[in-house]
């Protein structure tokens, strides 16, 4: 699903590919990613999200603990974070 929203972003003309990162638990799928739509494979290191204004969390549910341990620390009140998530609610987004 991420591959879909990112392909409409950027085929779309409605971002630059530079201004979007990726990362992902399968480092071959963010190499994928950065290859096809010329998007910014930060490596799985989500310290490289600290100051993006919009994240797009987009991993299987079993990931999404590790995922948001990892970005709680490197997310503030103002970044947006949208969740694709399936049966993930905002209360465990918290």
């Amino acid at each position: 699903m991420a591959r879909g929203i990112i392909a409409g972003l950027v085929e779309g003309g409605k971002v630059e590919p530079s201004d979007v990162s990726v990362c992902d638990v399968l480092p071959e799928k963010s190499r994928a990613l950065s290859r096809d739509y010329g998007v910014v494979d930060i490596e799985s290191d989500y310290g490289k999200l600290s100051g993006h204004d919009v994240i797009i969390l987009a991993v299987k549910p079993q990931d999404v603990k590790k995922a948001l341990e990892s970005l709680k620390q490197r997310i503030d009140s103002n970044t947006i974070l949208i969740s694709i998530v399936a049966g993930l609610t905002r209360k465990r987004i918290k």
